[in-house]
């Protein structure tokens, strides 16, 4: 047996009519995550004899990291000419973690950090139609940029033969990039400006819109509502979440937008009906799903049903009741679509009078917290007020620009956390910004600078207009580490708005990484079936997550890494139901995702069984759990050892 890059090579003698199994102990380096291995069988004498025989395979094995990255962030911003400083803490690092770079970015038009997070929402694939119509959501937005500038690439200016390092087999290359993500992200800059290149590809978007299309189309229900996860009952929720999205088809008489419309409409009557109309008190102030139900319609045009017309009409008569900040905004949209732009402008004034300003932050509101609910999500809402600020009162440009600069402020990387709060900040930071106004983007190179603990911003500005980024990794950061330096100095010698970040990314053993909780407390334990105190290759184990949940939540995301040496008994997704809970479960390369649309209050139980393929000790990586659109409410379950006889 030889592995490529780890030379070991061993040889095992086989009978005449017999089976032998070939076994190779090695140590992997700590930078090596793929090996090769080479197994060559020969008659004797070997394969070049005349008369003999021989046979061989070769093949690649992903190796799974026992690290997990940890990416920390700071934005920056400078408005007009003057210099600025702030202070970005690097955490002290372990002796077993590892610095893997310091990344610098400045851009004078944020709609630039809006075109680079596209991509993320590729990387972020998961099984809920929200993510379907999101991802034909940005393929909308982005065939909209090539029709205005013309095509990425040719403003990339990038090579189409850029290699990269993962070009190896497609199943070793997902398990990586599941397992070790921070491969991907620590790819040479010009690599990473060849993936945006290649998402802007016109070719590839129209393709994929078709792709996009017919799988929303086909995981519609009869009843022409859709469900969170496949193959299960339409959600009132979903189906109002994935008609805003497709608002931006501008399609109205499209088959599956009107079957849809159509379920909102009778479901929201029958709940009028039934819940509703027999109690009704006057002045009642209807809940956030009322609300949502009116702001969805107004994408479409009024409604004509009973529980339309009467949910607007309290609305309208009771509007300045509502305190909630998500709330009103929607109002204020509602009533601008519906010809009450009085009562719109009235919102619009009232939310602007309470808002705070402050040149860090720009322009936010205090109330605006994140919480449990769907309509408690900070990052949604501050991008769902740009949009009303900007329909209702488009010449306030100045209050719109600094909406946007909070909204930079709470940036994570490449994206806002997860994939609906990226995709509601991509579309605030496209309005009110021109994509063929900039001005020649060399001339700021001197003009706007920066330094990050201690390295200057040298790279100049290539391709997209005033955006400019740089990258430290290996002897670079170790030298930029040793300074000890945590200002990040921004220079502005223009009347121009320069916004930025920098971002610091180590790995660390994941059972360096403690427990956390955050409302939900969770238990993993290993129930031996052979019921002995180890299990041996060949056993099955059954996997026990304990889950203690402080609060009813919503649409939560389960994630538990299994050890390299067992293999789930089922490989297929779907449905799973245990003592009353229903949960959707996706099997990976490393690890199981469920996914909970809904948690009440009290104690759960989510089991699955695996088989033992191989002895020794290994590491279980954490469980997690997360609202999967409020990532900041999440638990997790420390790495485990696991031991196989």
């Amino acid at each position: 047996m030889l592995l490529q890059g780890i030379l070991n090579i061993q040889y095992q003698k086989v009978k005449v009519k017999d089976a032998a199994q070939v076994t190779c102990a090695f140590r992997v380096p700590k930078d090596v995550y793929v090996v090769t291995y080479e197994v060559t069988a020969a008659t004797k004498d070997g394969v070049l004899a005349e008369g003999r025989y021989s046979d061989g395979e070769r093949g690649q094995i992903p190796v799974v990291s026992n690290r997990q990255a940890v990416t920390l962030s700071q934005p920056v911003y400078i408005n007009g000419k003057g210099e600025k400083k702030f202070t970005f803490h690097l955490s002290p690092l372990t002796s077993t973690a590892t610095p893997h770079f310091l990344c610098a970015e400045l851009v004078s038009n944020p709609v630039w950090l809006a075109i680079k997070s596209m991509p993320y929402l590729k990387q972020q694939e998961n099984p809920s139609t929200i993510y379907l119509a999101n991802s034909l959501y940005v393929n909308t937005l982005a065939r909209n940029i090539i029709e205005t500038i013309g095509s990425i690439t040719s403003i990339e200016s990038i090579s189409d033969t850029a290699n990269t390092r993962l070009k190896i087999n497609e199943d070793v290359k997902q398990t990586l990039l599941e397992a070790t993500p921070w491969l991907r992200d620590a790819e040479a800059e010009v690599e990473q400006r060849q993936a945006i290149a290649n998402y802007f590809d016109s070719a590839r978007l129209s393709e994929e819109f078709s792709k996009l299309n017919a799988q929303l189309a086909s995981r519609q229900n009869s009843d022409g509502g859709w469900s969170w996860m496949p193959d299960g009952e339409s959600s009132l929720w979903v189906t109002r979440q994935i008609l805003q999205r497709l608002s931006i088809l501008k399609q109205s008489d499209n088959q599956t937008i009107k079957q849809s419309l159509n379920y909102v409409d009778k479901e929201e009557q029958r709940r009028y009906e039934q819940y509703i109309k027999p109690y009704i008190k006057k002045d009642y102030k209807w809940a956030p799903d009322n609300i949502d139900y009116l702001y969805t319609r107004s994408f479409y045009g009024k409604g004509t049903t009973e529980a339309y017309k009467f949910y607007y009409k309290n609305a309208l008569k009771n509007y300045r009741s509502y305190t909630g900040i998500y709330t009103q905004a929607q109002l204020a949209l509602i009533f601008h679509r519906h010809g009450d732009k009085k009562a719109a402008r009235d919102i619009v004034r009232r939310l602007k009078e309470k808002s705070l300003q402050s040149d860090e932050m720009g322009l936010y509101w205090r109330d605006n917290r994140g919480g449990w609910w769907w309509y408690e999500r900070p990052v949604e809402t501050q991008a769902l007020l740009i949009q009303a600020f900007a329909e209702i009162t488009p010449a306030d440009t100045s209050t719109i620009a600094l909406m946007q600069q909070w909204l930079l402020k709470q940036k994570q990387a490449t994206h806002w956390g997860n994939d609906r709060a990226t995709v509601e900040a991509i579309k605030a930071l496209m309005i009110q910004n021109n994509l063929k106004t900039q001005s020649t983007p060399n001339t700021l190179n001197n003009q706007i600078a920066m330094k990050a603990c201690g390295a200057e911003l040298t790279a100049p500005t290539e391709g997209l207009e005033g955006y400019r980024t740089q990258r430290w990794a290996g002897p670079a950061l170790d030298s930029i580490l040793a300074l000890g330096d945590s200002t990040i100095t921004l220079r502005n010698n223009t009347s121009r708005i320069a916004w930025g970040a920098v971002y610091f990314q180590y790995t660390d053993e994941m059972d360096k990484i403690p427990a956390s909780e955050s409302g939900i407390t969770l238990k993993r334990t290993y129930l031996y079936m052979n019921n002995q105190e180890a299990p041996k290759v060949g056993d099955r184990v059954r996997v026990r997550i304990e889950i203690t949940c402080e609060r009813t939540m919503e649409y939560l995301e389960l994630i538990d890494s299994r050890p390299s040496c067992v293999e789930p008994v089922s490989t297929q997704s779907g449905w799973g139901w245990n003592q009353g809970l229903s949960y959707y479960v996706e099997v990976k390369n490393t690890a199981t995702h469920c996914y909970i649309s809904r948690l009440e209050k009290g104690s759960y139980v989510v089991e699955y069984d695996v088989f033992v393929t191989n002895p020794g000790t290994f590491l279980a990586g954490p469980v997690t759990m997360q609202c999967l659109y409020a990532p900041e409410f999440r638990a997790t379950a420390p790495a485990s050892r696991f031991t196989i006889r």
